[in-house]
C-alpha cells in the first residue's frame, strides 16, 4: 500500500544479529582485544586561540623590558656623604660639587669649630647615602659661642678671675681704688676693655679682655683739729669721718675753757684708717690758787710763800733788804685772797 501524500516516511534500521554467546556467557565483542583511540582533529576555533596567547606573552615581556630599561635610564645616582667637619665652606662645597646635591648653608656659633667659616657638621652626616638632587645641609661656624658676662662686684678678685677664666676670657687688674663699702681686695667695678658701658648679661666672645678695679678699702681719714670744741662737737666731727672718739683724763688749762678739748691724739692732719679712735683731752678750766697774804714778810719769806701757793717769783724791783711795797700779776695789783692762775709770775717791788 502506498504511503499517503504528506506523511513523514519512517526509516527502519536493521540491526545485525548478535553473535552467539559461548558457553561461558561472554560475547565475541567482549572477548575481542581493545583498539587505540585516535584524538579528534583540532577545530577551527582552537586554531584561532593560540596566536592570541603568543601576542600576550610578547607584550608582557616587552613591557617588563621597557620597565627595566626605564629604571636603568631614569634611576638617580646616590653618593656617600664625606666627612667635611673642620673644612672651610668653600672647600666643603668643592668636595661635594660632583654629587649634584642642593647645598644649603646654615650658620651657628660653635665652640667645637670656633673659627668662623668652618664646617661644624652636615645633614645627612658623613657615611650616609644621599641621592643626586636632594638637599644637603652644611652647618657653618659663625665663630665661638657667646658668653654672658657675670656680675662679679663685691666678690674677691681671685673669685672674679676664676669665673671669667672659666668662660675663657682674659682678666687684668687695671687699678685699685678706695671704696667705703667693698672690702679690700674685692671687685669694685669691672668692664670689657674699651667698653665702659658693659653690664652683666651682655654677651661677648671668648678671649674678650675684662678689666677689674679692686678695692683698697675705705680711703684714709685726715684727723681734724678738735681743739676748743665741746665733747659733743668733737664727736660729731669724728663720726662724719667714720672715726671714734675716746675721752682721756681732764686737765687744767689757763687758755681753754672748761669742758672744751685741749689736746688730741693722733696729732692734727695725721692719716688714719676709717674706724680709728681719736683720743681727746678736755679742759678742767683754769688752775687757780688763792693769793697768799705777804704783809710783813721779807724777801726770802715772800718768795717761799709764793712757791708754796703755786706761784712763782717774777721781776723784782728795789732793794730786797727793804719792805715789800707792791705786788703785781700780769700788770695788775694782787691782794690776799685773789684767785690767781697757778704758776703765774708775781712781780715784786721793794722799798
Amino acid at each position: 500500500m502506498a504511503p499517503a501524500v504528506g506523511a513523514t516516511p519512517t526509516i527502519v534500521t536493521t540491526r545485525p544479529d548478535a553473535p552467539d554467546a559461548d558457553p561461558s556467557g561472554e560475547t565475541a565483542r567482549d572477548a575481542a582485544p581493545p583498539t587505540a583511540t585516535t584524538p579528534p582533529a583540532p577545530t577551527k576555533e582552537s586554531r584561532r586561540w593560540w596566536p592570541r596567547v603568543l601576542v600576550s606573552l610578547f607584550l608582557a615581556v616587552a613591557v617588563a623590558a621597557a620597565v627595566v630599561l626605564a629604571y636603568l635610564l631614569l634611576r638617580t645616582e646616590r653618593h656617600e656623604v664625606p666627612d667635611l667637619t673642620g673644612l672651610t665652606e668653600q672647600r666643603a662645597r668643592a668636595a661635594v660639587s660632583e654629587f649634584d646635591w642642593e647645598v644649603q648653608i646654615r650658620r651657628e656659633r660653635s665652640d667645637d669649630e670656633p673659627d668662623a667659616g668652618q664646617v661644624v657638621r652636615s645633614s645627612p652626616t658623613s657615611g650616609e647615602q644621599l641621592a643626586e638632587g636632594e638637599p644637603f645641609f652644611l652647618v657653618v661656624s659663625d665663630g665661638p659661642r657667646l658668653r654672658a658676662l657675670p656680675d662679679v662686684r663685691g666678690i674677691t678678685g681671685a673669685d672674679a678671675r676664676r669665673r671669667f677664666e672659666r668662660l675663657r676670657m682674659e682678666v687684668s687688674t687695671v687699678e685699685r681704688v678706695h671704696d667705703e663699702r667693698v672690702a679690700p681686695g674685692s671687685v669694685v667695678t669691672w668692664n670689657v676693655a674699651g667698653q665702659l658701658s658693659s653690664i652683666a648679661g651682655d654677651e661677648v666672645e671668648p678671649g674678650t679682655e675684662i678689666e677689674l678695679a679692686l678695692s683698697r678699702g675705705p680711703r684714709p681719714r685726715t684727723v681734724p683739729d678738735l681743739r676748743t670744741l665741746s665733747i659733743a662737737q668733737a664727736r660729731g666731727r669724728l663720726e662724719e669721718l667714720g672715726l671714734e672718739l675716746q675721752l682721756a683724763e681732764r686737765v687744767f688749762s689757763n687758755l681753754i675753757e672748761e669742758d672744751l678739748v685741749v689736746r688730741q691724739r693722733p696729732r692734727i692732719d695725721s692719716r688714719v684708717e676709717r674706724g680709728a679712735t681719736v683720743t681727746v683731752i678736755v679742759s678742767k678750766g683754769r688752775d687757780l690758787v688763792t693769793f697768799p697774804n705777804l704783809d710783813g714778810l721779807n724777801f726770802r719769806q715772800v718768795v717761799r710763800k709764793l712757791e708754796e701757793s703755786g706761784l712763782q717769783r717774777g721781776e723784782v724791783l728795789g732793794s730786797t733788804q727793804g719792805e715789800l711795797f707792791r705786788v703785781r700779776v700780769d700788770g695788775t695789783e694782787a691782794e690776799a685772797g685773789d684767785q690767781i692762775a697757778r704758776n703765774s709770775d708775781v712781780d715784786l717791788v721793794f722799798l
